[in-house]
C-alpha cells in the first residue's frame, strides 16, 4: 500500500529495511514498516529457491528467454564448470540479493543446480552436468 498520509510521508524519508533514502511518493508500508519499492516487492514476493510449481512451469516453457544477468551466470558456469556462490557473485558483479533471485529463476527453469563438494561446501553447476 502506497503511503498517502502527508505526515507519514514526511517522516518516512528512509527505507526501514535497506535504509535507502525515499522521496515522498516512493514510500510503501508493509507490516508496519516503511519500505522502498524494491524492499516492498521483496516482502510481497520473497525468493523461493525450492518451489515445485515454479519448477514445473519453468522447465516446460517452449522457449526460455534469459535476462542479461542470467546469460552472464550461465556463461560463467559454462566457462568454469562449477562455482561457489560467493565466486559467482564476485565474477558476475551482482549483489547477493540479485544473485539469489537469478539463481532461483534458473533453478526453476532447470538450467542450474547446486552440488555438494567433497569438503561439504556448495557449488553451482549447469543442470545437466553430473558430479
Amino acid at each position: 500500500m502506497l503511503i498517502d498520509n502527508a505526515q507519514q510521508r514526511e517522516e518516512a524519508m528512509q527505507c526501514q529495511k535497506c535504509h535507502a533514502p525515499l522521496g515522498a511518493d516512493e514510500a510503501f508500508e508493509f507490516a508496519g514498516r516503511t519500505l522502498c519499492e524494491d524492499c516492498y516487492m521483496d516482502a510481497l514476493s520473497p525468493t523461493r529457491v525450492c518451489d515445485p510449481w515454479a519448477v514445473y512451469l519453468g522447465s516446460r516453457q517452449v522457449e526460455q528467454i534469459l535476462s542479461p544477468a542470467q546469460e552472464k551466470i550461465m556463461g560463467l558456469l559454462r566457462q568454469h564448470k562449477a562455482l561457489a556462490p560467493e565466486d559467482l557473485r564476485r565474477l558476475s558483479g551482482l549483489t547477493a540479493k540479485e544473485l539469489e533471485r537469478e539463481i532461483a529463476a534458473l533453478r526453476h527453469m532447470e538450467l542450474l543446480r547446486a552440488a555438494q563438494t567433497p569438503d561439504g561446501g556448495k557449488v553451482l553447476k549447469q543442470f545437466g552436468d553430473r558430479d
